[in-house]
């Protein structure tokens, strides 16, 4: 098990999972070194990462229905494939 979870957003969180397995305390602020140090390897994850455009995706009926739900949740109108 890898010891420490980092949470990326706009307040980072971290937890030490092998003091903390419930993730009762945030530890951002009290352990800003190890924090910045997860962050780092985020990033160089993150710039590895590589994109690959869909192509010609086949939905289900029911993932679509999902799709167009998820749409109307979010901007007030449905999503139109």
């Amino acid at each position: 098990m890898n010891r420490w979870k980092y949470i990326h957003t706009t307040r980072p969180e971290l937890s030490d999972l092998e003091q903390d397995p419930g993730e009762l305390k945030d530890l951002a602020m009290s352990s800003v070194d190890q924090c910045r140090e997860m962050r780092n390897i985020l990033s160089v994850m993150q710039e590895a990462f590589v994109p690959i455009p869909a192509q010609n995706p086949t939905l289900l009926e029911k993932d679509l229905e999902n799709l167009q739900t998820l749409g109307s949740a979010a901007s007030g109108s449905q999503v139109v494939m």
